[in-house]
């Protein structure tokens, strides 16, 4: 059986953007990585977004179009579930 590579998710965002959205993508994955929120391959396009235990979102990858999607897991009836300060960044409009 073939073995999957574990590639991190800086090294995905490096292969599939560039520029600015290169840039801030890493700079986003610093900061869930400052907070203790690191993420880690799920499936082949996928980084889930865990703290303390939970998953609080997930990273997709799609490589034919160079897109990304940010998927945020929020517990509205769990306030403590996830740091504040990620809270507030995915809520900003």
């Amino acid at each position: 059986m073939a073995e999957q590579l574990k590639l991190k998710i800086e090294d995905t965002i490096t292969d599939l953007f560039t520029g600015e959205l290169q840039k801030n993508l890493l700079n986003f994955v610093a900061y869930l990585r400052t907070n203790k929120m690191n993420p880690s391959r799920s499936s082949a396009i996928a980084y889930k977004i865990a703290t303390n235990g939970k998953v609080v979102g997930y990273f997709r990858t799609n490589k034919e179009t160079s897109e990304i999607h940010i998927t945020p897991i929020l517990d509205i009836n769990e306030p403590d579930s996830i740091q504040s300060d990620f809270k507030e960044l995915i809520l900003q409009k």
